[in-house]
């Protein structure tokens, strides 16, 4: 039984996408040498927009080119939701087995910043006890 336009094609253009932006990881990683943790969320959101517009227009010309805005909407969300449980297992998959360095790298870089940014960050208007407390 084949599937219905409006679970195939979410489900296709999500994992895809994920795919996608799993391999902008592993680029940014191993390629560029980049942390892909720091500030480079605008490649997965790239790729979710693609997807739902992708998606979108894949179930109206299944359904001869007429979709309603509810539709739209629909599929449009659980595009969404399927790229993010994928994404979220590849991000997994990526931390956890192919770059285990990444996190605690990224981790400690922050740190190093929030220290060496102390008088700034006071001074923009967080108390030196709050500072202190985290």
């Amino acid at each position: 039984m084949p599937l219905k336009p409006y679970i195939k094609f979410p489900l296709l253009f999500g994992f895809l996408a994920s795919i996608c932006v799993f391999i902008s990881l592993i680029i940014l990683n191993k390629a560029l040498n980049i942390n892909p943790l720091g500030g480079k969320k605008e490649i997965g959101i790239v790729f979710a927009i693609i997807a739902m517009i992708l998606a979108v227009s894949a179930c109206r010309k299944a359904n001869e080119g007429a979709i309603s805005l509810r539709d739209g909407y629909g599929i449009s969300f659980s595009t969404t939701i399927i790229f993010s449980i994928f994404s979220l297992f590849f991000l997994y998959i990526f931390l956890q087995i192919l770059a285990p360095d990444v996190l605690p790298e990224y981790i400690l870089g922050t740190q190093s910043e929030l220290i060496k940014n102390k008088t700034q960050i006071i001074k923009n208007g967080i108390s030196e006890q709050a500072y202190e407390d985290a």
